[in-house]
C-alpha cells in the first residue's frame, strides 16, 4: 500500500532530513495563493522536499516556501522552480 510505502522511504530517511520535512509540512500550508491552493501548496512541497533531499542535513528554513512559491508563480513549472532555488541556494549564503 501507498501507506507502507511512505513509511518504509521514512525509516531509510536520517532525522535531519525528517526534521526537515516535518518544518516544510508546517510551513507550506501558510503559504497563500488566489488560486488552485491546494495544487500549488502539493508543488511548493513537492519542491521544499526534494531541495532537502538533493541538498541534505539541515538545509531548510522557515521563508523558503515563499520563494519557492514566487519561483512557481513567475516559472509555472517546478523543475523549473527546482533548478533556480538550487541554484540560488548554492550561489548565495544563507548561513
Amino acid at each position: 500500500s501507498a501507506e507502507q510505502m511512505t513509511k518504509n522511504f521514512d525509516e531509510k530517511l536520517d532525522s535531519d532530513i525528517l526534521e526537515n520535512f516535518n518544518i516544510i509540512s508546517l510551513d507550506v500550508p501558510r503559504t497563500y495563493f488566489k488560486e488552485n491552493i491546494d495544487e500549488r501548496r502539493k508543488q511548493i512541497d513537492y519542491v521544499l522536499k526534494s531541495f532537502v533531499l538533493a541538498v541534505g542535513k539541515k538545509s531548510y528554513c522557515q521563508g523558503m516556501n515563499y520563494i519557492v512559491s514566487f519561483l512557481l508563480v513567475i516559472s509555472n513549472s517546478e523543475e523549473v522552480a527546482f533548478n533556480i532555488f538550487i541554484s540560488l541556494y548554492t550561489n548565495t549564503d544563507f548561513g
